[in-house]
């Protein structure tokens, strides 16, 4: 739960296809109860939940770095 006017901060994987990901998809099946591999579509789950994304980064590592807000802080 957020304060009016807090953000959120999400590092998660990309699932696009790059060899990382299927070295992850791979050590996901062998190793399921220490490598979990379960995609989430993170900006659309964020969107419905009406937060404003600020930045959604994709670096040379198949993750992204996603901070959102979920509105202007109340006046006091």
């Amino acid at each position: 739960m957020l304060k009016k006017g807090g953000k959120f901060l999400a590092v998660t994987i990309y699932d696009k296809p790059c060899k990382a990901i299927k070295v992850y998809k791979l050590m996901n099946r062998l190793f399921p109860t220490i490598i979990n591999y379960k995609p989430i579509k993170l900006v659309k789950t964020l969107n419905k939940a009406r937060f404003k994304i600020l930045r959604a980064s994709l670096y040379k590592l198949p993750t992204i770095i996603t901070v959102a807000s979920n509105g202007p802080p109340k006046n006091k």
